[in-house]
C-alpha cells in the first residue's frame, strides 16, 4: 500500500499540522483546490494524503464487502497514516497534540477510525468528520480515547449518500464516550460544498492556539 502526501507550508513558522483525508473516489485536489476557503490566512501546514487502494471509481481508504467495511484495510491504512503523521511532526518539530486529522466522506471515517484505534502511537490533538460516520470495528475501536478532546461532526441535511443520521449518530458517540464535540446539520448534499468548508473554516478559528516554544 503505497500513501502519497501533498503539502501546503504554512506562512511563518509551521506550529499546526492539518492533515486533510480526501473521500471515496477523490483525488488530494478536493481539499488542495480550496485551501483558501479552509485556512485563508495560512497558519496551517497542510497535508493532504492520498487514499491508498486504487478502484473504478478512483482512490479509496477501503473497500466496503456484504459485511460492511473491510477491517484489513481499515486497519493497513490507518498504520501508514500514523507513519505518514510522525514523520511529519518528527521534521517539524511539533507534538502529536498539534495534529488535527480532518477528512470527509469515507476520509472523515477514517479519520474516526484512526483517532479511536487504541494501537496508535500518535493520537492527533483533534479531529473533524465532514459527511461522514464512524465505521465500527468491535475490539479495534475505544471511543473513550477521544475523551477530552476536540472533535467536530459536520453534515449536509440534504446528504444522500451518507445520512445525517449516521453524522449525529457518530456525533453522540463520541460525545458520550467524552469528547468535546461540535455537532453541525449545515444545507447541501454529499459534496465538499461551502458550507462544510465553512464549518471546518470556523471551528478550526476556535481551537486554541499552540503554547510559544
Amino acid at each position: 500500500m503505497t500513501v502519497s502526501v501533498v503539502e501546503r507550508t504554512a506562512q511563518g513558522r509551521a506550529r499546526r499540522l492539518l492533515v486533510l483525508l480526501p473521500g471515496y473516489g477523490d483525488e488530494p485536489t478536493v481539499f488542495t483546490d480550496h485551501l483558501a476557503a479552509i485556512d485563508p490566512l495560512g497558519e496551517w501546514q497542510v497535508a493532504v494524503v492520498r487514499p491508498p487502494i486504487a478502484t473504478p471509481e478512483g482512490p479509496a481508504w477501503f473497500r466496503v464487502d456484504d459485511d460492511g467495511p473491510v477491517a484489513d484495510d481499515i486497519t493497513a491504512a490507518i498504520e501508514h497514516l500514523c507513519t505518514t503523521c510522525t514523520e511529519a511532526i518528527d521534521r517539524l518539530g511539533l507534538d502529536p497534540d498539534d495534529i488535527v486529522l480532518a477528512g470527509y466522506s469515507q476520509g472523515g471515517a477514517m479519520a474516526l477510525a484512526t483517532a479511536t484505534d487504541p494501537s496508535i502511537p500518535v493520537r492527533p490533538g483533534a479531529v473533524a468528520a465532514l459527511a461522514a460516520y464512524l465505521p465500527h470495528r468491535a475490539s479495534d475501536q475505544d471511543a473513550t480515547l477521544l475523551a477530552g478532546r476536540r472533535v467536530l461532526v459536520a453534515h449536509g441535511a440534504d446528504d444522500e449518500i451518507v445520512d445525517a443520521l449516521l453524522g449525529r449518530s457518530a456525533a453522540k458517540v463520541l460525545e458520550r464516550a467524552g469528547a468535546e464535540v461540535t455537532w453541525t446539520e449545515v444545507d447541501g448534499g454529499h459534496t465538499l460544498h461551502p458550507h462544510l468548508l465553512a464549518a471546518l473554516r470556523e471551528w478550526l478559528g476556535t481551537l486554541p492556539a499552540p503554547a510559544t516554544p
